[in-house]
């Protein structure tokens, strides 16, 4: 791994408490800013939800509390497994489906391994998650 590598790459942790840990990782070249501040307040624990209409597509964590507007690489697509912030709504998603969506969002990062999205087969509405680095 390069040293350019080894700075842009942050590898976290999603503990889903009493389900399981997902392995992950930020990138600081997809949004610098949103990753910087979700970086800065880590650890994180936040009640984690899917969304309420139509399939589950993705788990939300809501009140973030950092204020970063739409980077110049914001967009409407999301693939599964990447890590988004939305600024409309202050909120860290997980898409555990692609997606295409009104809101842009500022993709930050990518779950390492998708087949560990299985875990939220089992996971309901309202279950702390937690993001941490990765020790």
């Amino acid at each position: 791994m390069s040293e350019t590598e080894s700075f842009d790459k942050t590898p976290i942790n999603i503990n889903i408490f009493d389900c399981g840990t997902i392995k992950a990782s930020f990138y600081r070249h997809l949004s610098p800013f949103s990753v910087m501040e979700i970086l800065e307040k880590l650890p994180l624990t936040i009640r984690g939800r899917f969304n309420f209409i139509g399939p589950k597509t993705h788990w939300m964590l809501s009140q973030i509390g950092i204020s970063v507007g739409p980077d110049s690489k914001s967009g409407h697509s999301v693939d599964k497994g990447d890590i988004v912030y939305c600024p409309q709504t202050d909120s860290v998603y997980i898409f555990i489906e692609n997606d295409k969506l009104q809101t842009k969002m500022n993709k930050m990062g990518k779950v390492d391994n998708l087949d560990d999205l299985e875990l939220f087969k089992s996971v309901k509405n309202g279950i702390n998650t937690e993001l941490k680095l990765s020790n």
